[in-house]
């Protein structure tokens, strides 16, 4: 969704000396906010919000942003607790229960698979490889690290 501001306090056009128009002005010259919530605050329809602001936009006094996704109710640990759910869950019955077993002296990380995955899809998307490469390098490294810890520990 996207979320609008003004960058500068414009003269407006006699079509839009009304106070619903002042008030989104207002709105937009202290905080991001989104069409809907300037349509709820100053009373105006969608359509009315939708031209005034490409009225702002044309004359270059609108700044625009995707707004960030809404808080989780469970906050910062909410990412940690799903991520723990998630994964503890699938490598439980992948392993733990024998859905998948290893054989070879290869070892598959499925933690490969989802970030090759990851990184393909961004990519396509239009995302830039070149920011990519330092979570790789870091993610190589750990893995190396990882393996042979666990190669202290594990029996041959």
């Amino acid at each position: 969704m996207k979320e609008f501001k003004l960058s500068a306090w414009p003269e407006l056009p006699t079509p839009y000396h009304r106070t619903a128009y002042r008030r989104m002005l207002s709105d937009m010259s202290h905080r991001f906010v989104s069409m809907q919530q300037l349509a709820d605050a100053s009373g105006a329809s969608k359509l009315d919000v939708r031209s005034f602001l490409n009225m702002l936009k044309d004359r270059g006094l609108l700044r625009e942003r995707v707004a960030e996704a809404p808080p989780s109710i469970f906050g910062p640990i909410g990412g940690w607790m799903a991520a723990g759910f998630i994964v503890g869950t699938t490598w439980t019955l992948n392993h733990y229960m024998g859905l998948i077993t290893q054989s070879g002296d290869a070892w598959i990380d499925m933690g490969t698979a989802a970030g090759v995955g990851m990184l393909t899809v961004s990519t396509l998307a239009g995302g830039k490889f070149s920011k990519a490469v330092p979570n790789i390098i870091a993610a190589l490294v750990a893995g190396v690290l990882g393996g042979l810890i666990l190669s202290f520990f594990l029996p041959k």
